[in-house]
């Protein structure tokens, strides 16, 4: 089985870039799951949530840098 993706560039040019990124996205919400189930799963350091939702945050960040131009 045998799929293609066509596009009309210039035009479609934020598409085209969207799917070549698609793994990268994938990966990196991958590792964010794989985190947070490590956080759940052993505990964190996080004394309130608001630490929490800062490391969550920056970690999501760092995963996606590059990703969201």
């Amino acid at each position: 089985m045998k799929a293609i993706l066509e596009f009309n560039l210039p035009e479609d040019r934020d598409q085209f870039e969207e799917c070549q990124k698609a793994n990268k996205y994938w990966l990196a919400l991958y590792e964010i799951g794989q985190r947070l189930r490590s956080m759940e799963k052993y505990g964190h350091p996080y004394q309130t949530m608001e630490t929490l939702l800062e490391a969550i945050r920056l970690h999501f960040n760092e995963k996606t840098e590059g990703l969201l131009e």
